[in-house]
């Protein structure tokens, strides 16, 4: 028997499994219809919670829509601080202007200051008749140029910070040579000035006077071209016998009559607070400080004089060679230093390291029968360098020459007998001059 589907349309009555499969599907049809209605509903009530997940995470957050407000925020922002920062750099432009301002018109008040009472000694140095009179240095005579030179200050290391700015000064273990101070003056009850911590160089001797004082033409011609020729070769020069033996005995008299007067003080450095690590003291000699116009000191003003004259000469000779780079004018007073024995000694320095002017340091020395075992030996090392480039015994009648600024870094050793010597230093005029601009300007900036 052969069984025939018949047509959806063509069915008995009572056949009701084709309507329950429509009825079925339909229904399954609306409940899909339902569900993405209700998806679609969700979905409109919460865009950017959707959106949010949808976007990669590499997405920046203002490329989302509705979050331009926030942006233009951020660019608000930015430009008022750019603002901000303009304006707090001219208030600091206008500040650094008054302040210069300021430092400039105490500059000039500090050097009309200093003016007027190196005026007010000459007066009285004239007055009371000295044959040496104060000369005043260009910087005082011509303060007011000063004011108007604020960016070549400012090159010299004194300006506002910054770059280009020069580096702070080295601790500098050398002696001062701006005090006024004098023990000979401390002890007497005579009033009178101070006396100026430097003084004007000058080629006092001449032929007369060197046959007055016992002195030859061809030994000062000898020595002059000892020293001019050492110096450019070596940077370093030492004369033996340089006064002969009756002479160097009444300095060293002289020497031992300060001595023992009491008037001995010890010596400083400029850098104070400053200690040696390895042996505890930067220097343990005592000093005076003398003209060679006091009382009985007749004998260390005549060897002050004839250095004087050497360096004088050899400056403007015409073979000065390195001598010729230097305008000297000014000196120190005479350094009568004294180191006790016990191991006194100086460290390792630099008598110029600042730019103070000082250019040549001439040294005597006052010490009989002095032997390698007594110590005391001075040092001198050249510029970035350990090796010894010379080794010094301060034996009696001995001069030394040497440059005080970096080139010749030296020492004094440990002295084990008393030990006696002078020491001069000579300044160049332009290095001084800038040098006490550099101070005025430090000064003015303190108060």
């Amino acid at each position: 028997m052969q069984l025939v589907s018949s047509p959806i349309n063509q069915h008995k009555e009572g056949d009701m499994a084709p309507v329950a499969a429509e009825v079925l599907m339909c229904t399954q049809l609306e409940e899909e219809k339902e569900v993405k209605e209700e998806e679609k509903e969700k979905g409109s009530r919460h865009p950017h919670h959707l959106l949010h997940h949808a976007i990669p995470s590499a997405t920046p957050t203002y490329d989302i829509p509705g979050n331009t407000r926030k942006r233009k925020s951020e660019e608000e922002r930015d430009e008022e601080e750019e603002d901000r920062e303009r304006g707090k750099m001219m208030r600091e432009m206008e500040e650094e202007g008054r302040r210069r301002k300021e430092i400039e018109e105490r500059v000039g008040q500090y050097l009309q200051q200093r003016r007027r009472l190196l005026v007010s000694q000459r007066k009285l140095a004239v007055q009371a008749g000295q044959t040496q009179v104060i000369k005043l240095p260009l910087c005082y005579v011509y303060s007011d140029l000063l004011r108007l030179l604020p960016a070549k200050l400012n090159n010299m290391g004194w300006g506002a910070q910054g770059r280009g700015r020069r580096k702070s000064p080295v601790q500098d273990l050398s002696t001062p040579i701006d005090s006024s101070h004098h023990p000979l003056e401390a002890s007497s009850h005579v009033s009178q000035s101070k006396t100026p911590p430097l003084y004007h160089v000058t080629d006092s001797v001449d032929s007369q006077s060197l046959e007055e004082g016992g002195f030859s033409q061809e030994w000062f011609a000898r020595v002059l071209q000892l020293v001019m020729e050492d110096l450019n070769k070596y940077g370093v020069c030492v004369v033996d016998d340089f006064l002969g033996t009756e002479r160097a005995d009444r300095i060293l008299a002289e020497v031992k009559d300060l001595h023992s007067l009491g008037v001995f003080q010890a010596g400083q450095v400029v850098s104070r607070q400053v200690q040696d690590p390895a042996r505890g003291k930067i220097r343990g000699d005592k000093i005076a400080w003398v003209t060679g116009s006091e009382p009985n000191c007749s004998a260390i003003g005549q060897l002050v004089s004839v250095v004087d004259s050497l360096v004088a000469k050899a400056n403007k000779h015409q073979d000065a060679g390195k001598l010729a780079q230097y305008n000297i004018t000014w000196r120190t007073r005479a350094m009568v230093a004294c180191y006790p024995g016990r191991d006194t000694h100086y460290v390792k320095h630099v008598d110029n390291p600042n730019g103070d002017g000082r250019c040549i340091t001439a040294i005597y020395y006052l010490n009989k029968n002095w032997t390698a075992e007594d110590g005391g030996v001075l040092r001198i090392y050249p510029e970035n360098s350990s090796d010894i480039i010379a080794a010094i015994e301060p034996c009696f009648d001995r001069m030394l020459f040497f440059w005080s600024d970096r080139r010749n870094p030296h020492e004094v050793m440990p002295a084990k007998m008393t030990r006696f010597a002078i020491t001069v230093w000579y300044l160049d005029q332009k290095e001084r001059e800038e040098y006490l601009a550099r101070e005025a300007m430090r000064a003015a900036a303190c108060t």
